[in-house]
């Protein structure tokens, strides 16, 4: 991307840049278009044979830290003034500013477009969301990306140099890619991994209940495991349905009020994968050791 060196960095220095951008870089301004990658077999929770407890609790871990190195636009400060810099530059003819911040823009545009594209194939890529949850999830990112062409063919046909620099702003500031769409992307695939870890552990649960007998040694011991279980499960279902429908109902428009329902709805799904889902799992490995207990008689 088309960035000036800090400090002493000269209008002159601006202006070759500006020259070698238009001399270099002739692709279409619109930038490219998200188009659908490789798609994973659409699977319901629980059905992929590779899906376990421990795989879905590190795809739950990694969408979290994700969205906690998400939610600032730290270069956007650098990227104004790089636009303001262009339009100044006394230097070039008012032709050449105008061509230079349509490539500025459209290069921006394209940036984005490859974290679009990017966020795609996160969520194609996660085997225990469902196809409807694919779906969902997509439906925000294609609408960003939907933007971002309407913005890039309005800076094309541009001709006025305040409308042009206001338009080359809007393609951060009013998509808002790192501030808002990546953190929201990752919350809710974080909640559809929650969703599908509770669905995979109903399965275990109702497996291994079958399995206790009445009289077992540790029948008692086992009966209170499958209710505990049983209801962290049913915790599990009701933070990971909650947050996947309220955090994809948060938009840029919104910014940045909603940085803090997006910072709760986090630690929502962060709090549910420390609390519940930690517990489900540990009382599933506690349920199969009673189990096997039961064979010699040794109480768990």
């Amino acid at each position: 991307m088309f960035r000036s060196a800090p400090g002493t960095a000269t209008l002159a220095g601006l202006s070759a840049a500006a020259m070698l951008l238009l001399a270099g870089c002739g692709g279409a301004e619109n930038g490219p278009v998200i188009g659908a990658p490789a798609q994973a077999a659409p699977s319901a929770p629980g059905a992929s044979a590779s899906l376990t407890l421990a795989v879905l609790q590190q795809q739950l871990s990694s969408q979290l830290s994700a969205a906690g190195q998400t939610g600032s636009d730290p270069e956007f400060a650098q990227f104004t003034s790089e636009v303001d810099a262009l339009l100044n530059d006394q230097s070039l003819l008012a032709s050449e500013r105008i061509s230079g911040l349509q490539q500025l823009g459209s290069t921006e545009a394209s940036k984005l477009e490859g974290e679009l594209s990017n966020l795609i194939g996160q969520v194609e890529s996660d085997s225990a969301l469902t196809s409807e949850q694919r779906f969902d999830i997509e439906e925000v990112i294609r609408s960003v990306d939907d933007e971002l062409q309407a913005l890039s063919a309005k800076i094309a046909a541009d001709s006025l140099a305040d409308v042009l620099r206001s338009d080359v702003l809007n393609v951060d500031s009013s998509t808002l890619v790192d501030a808002v769409v990546e953190p929201v992307v990752h919350i809710a695939i974080g909640a559809g991994d929650l969703l599908s870890e509770a669905d995979l552990m109903s399965g275990q649960v109702q497996n291994l209940s079958d399995q206790i007998s009445p009289t077992a040694t540790n029948q008692q011991t086992e009966s209170g495991l499958v209710s505990s279980i049983q209801a962290d499960i049913a915790a599990m279902n009701a933070t990971g349905s909650s947050v996947f429908t309220q955090v994809l109902e948060i938009t840029p428009a919104g910014y940045p009020g909603n940085q803090a329902t997006l910072n709760t709805l986090k630690a929502d799904v962060t709090n549910a994968d420390n609390g519940a889902a930690a517990s489900g799992r540990n009382d599933v490995s506690q349920l199969q050791t009673c189990l096997t207990d039961d064979k010699t008689t040794q109480s768990c």
